[in-house]
């Protein structure tokens, strides 16, 4: 068992450098071990119950090479390796998950083969290899008890895990995982985060709430009866940017023509989103619940770790007028865990890819973007009172390297610049053909709804840049900043309105006050105080000042936890008594 675990934790710490690139010397010592603790200590648990060591081992070896290497398939997208919450997959895997995921590996043939020869070589293993513990029943029940044990102490975070595993050794950064990976290593990091998230409590301060809105009053205004209720339709547009930030794209084709036209006019600008080439739900918290993704740290994926019976939202502010709110998705609604979090939004129905109609059309990889505007209209012809409908695309999502694009014609024809090589020149030009088209989308229906009756407040934004990393680097952009730091663009209108006009730089959670405002609902304490936030937008920093920040943060925390009520109740009390 000692050699075993020797060459386990050789193993992890070669994986660290070979599929990581972390230095050669970094964590020597008892990092070393640590960083194979706990691989090897379910190699143990598999080994007390099945009495195979040299199998157990093996297992739980191509298991930890398996989560390395999803690491470096997440790194080459996102610049981020696996962290805690990405095992959230492993729980909610289904079609769609696999079909979503697996376009990211190259040859998925090869990959299927390859666990095919991994499952034979386990039975042979496993047959070969003789068991062990026939004459020590003891060592075996003592070894499992022990396993069980730091197995128990590891989840709960205590002692010695919660001791061993802390910030004094790890020494992490707050804004990123790798300096804690580069002194203890991808799995010591692992088990660090769950000591840290088991210890924190995200207390409301009530302090900081109060003297935010000391600092900016909040004016709350009840909605008269007899107002026009507008419909609201927001459309998240996967990986939408404008890519003339770009060098060298001054002089081609506008890949966005009429998302820029509505931005020239003052219906819209460019927006600081809290993720970059993934994490499409960051955003779309961002968005729906107008709390910063920098206010819950831990919460990676906000639909699994802040889902609640009740989530303050935008859907939820416009729901308490008696609007109808309707979620419309081309792919499944288990992915994200949006459909847990989408009734805790307060959506009435969630249509996704099973509800579209039979044999909907693709472009590309996906369900085009055509069709899910046909189904937004649709949705919007059979309502019989305001509704609001949240349209989620899926047509421009990576990965970009497809050679069977639908239209291979109109895609070979897309102009991109030569200084990329060929690889960097298929993907820019594949995510151009599939952008275009979604700005193609986004004016028919602006067009559809302006030729309506019933008004309508139109959100349109891109959630991230896409994952073209290597394109990015070759190209550079404009402002010499790198791509995880450019904006995404975002239009917002009211059709029989065409005179109101918007900031042109803002945060992601900044436009649900806006658009309730232009809807004329300014009744919600919380989105009032996000909309007067916006109006303290810096135009040459495109920031706020910290001490805003750090409030807007406490007052997230109170939001998510029911008691900003309360707090800004309080606080008006007190502004009114002086």
């Amino acid at each position: 068992m000692a050699l075993y675990s020797l060459l386990f934790a050789a193993l992890a710490w070669w994986l660290d450098r070979r599929m990581l690139g972390v230095a050669r010397e970094a964590y020597f010592g008892w990092f070393v071990l640590g960083n194979a603790l706990p691989g090897i200590v379910f190699a143990c648990l598999l080994t007390a119950l099945t009495r195979r060591p040299g199998c157990s081992f093996l297992l739980v070896a191509i298991l930890q090479a398996l989560v390395y290497h999803a690491s470096t398939l997440k790194m080459a997208v996102l610049n981020d390796p696996v962290g805690l919450q990405d095992l959230y997959f492993i729980t909610s895997i289904d079609r769609s998950s696999f079909e979503l995921l697996g376009q990211y590996i190259q040859h998925p043939w090869l990959a299927g083969l390859g666990a095919l020869l991994a499952v034979a070589l386990g039975v042979l293993l496993w047959r070969a290899e003789k068991p062990a513990f026939r004459a020590l029943r003891t060592a075996q029940l003592l070894l499992g008890g022990v396993a069980i044990v730091l197995v128990y102490t590891m989840v709960a975070s205590l002692p010695p895990w919660s001791s061993w595993y802390q910030r004094v050794s790890m020494r992490p950064s707050r804004f990123e995982a790798w300096p804690a990976i580069l002194h203890g290593g991808l799995m010591s990091n692992l088990v660090y985060t769950h000591n840290k998230n088991m210890r924190t409590f995200q207390r409301v301060d009530a302090t900081a709430v109060k003297q935010l809105l000391q600092q900016v009053p909040v004016q709350v205004t009840p909605v008269s009866s007899d107002a026009v209720q507008p419909d609201v339709v927001v459309v998240l547009s996967e990986s939408l940017f404008d890519p003339t930030i770009m060098n060298g794209m001054e002089n081609l084709p506008p890949t966005v023509p009429n998302v820029r036209a509505q931005i020239a006019a003052g219906h819209g600008g460019y927006m600081k989103v809290p993720t970059f080439g993934g994490g499409t739900i960051r955003t779309e918290f961002e968005v729906l619940t107008g709390m910063p993704m920098d206010a819950f740290p831990n919460a990676t994926f906000p639909y699994v770790t802040l889902v609640r019976d009740r989530i303050p939202s935008l859907v939820s502010a416009l729901k308490r007028h008696g609007y109808a709110a309707i979620a419309v998705h081309g792919n499944s609604g288990s992915f994200w865990n949006r459909q847990n979090a989408y009734q805790a939004i307060g959506f009435d129905r969630f249509i996704t890819r099973k509800q579209f109609p039979r044999n909907a059309a693709h472009n590309g990889r996906w369900i085009s973007d055509a069709v899910m505007t046909d189904v937004v209209l649709d949705q919007l012809r059979q309502a019989r009172k305001p509704t609001m409908v949240l349209a989620l695309s899926i047509e421009t999502h990576g990965p970009y390297n497809d050679v069977k694009t639908t239209d291979r014609a109109a895609r070979d024809a897309v102009q991109v610049p030569p200084k990329l090589n060929a690889e960097q020149a298929l993907q820019l030009r594949n995510y151009l053909y599939h952008a275009h088209r979604a700005d193609a989308q986004f004016e028919r229906l602006l067009q559809a709804l302006q030729a309506r009756k019933r008004p309508t407040v139109l959100l349109f934004f891109g959630d991230h840049l896409p994952g073209l990393r290597d394109v990015f680097d070759t190209m550079g952009f404009h402002d010499g900043r790198p791509g995880p730091k450019q904006y995404v663009p975002w239009v917002m209108l009211r059709t029989d309105r065409p005179e109101a006009t918007t900031i042109p730089h803002a945060e992601a959670w900044m436009l649900p006050g806006m658009l309730l405002h232009l809807a004329g609902v300014d009744d919600d304490r919380y989105f009032e105080l996000t909309r007067s936030l916006s109006q303290r937008m810096s135009p040459e920093t495109r920031t706020l000042p910290p001490a805003l920040y750090r409030g807007l943060d406490a007052a997230a925390v109170a939001r998510i936890n029911g008691s900003f009520a309360n707090i800004g109740a309080h606080a008006q009390h007190r502004q009114g008594a002086k």
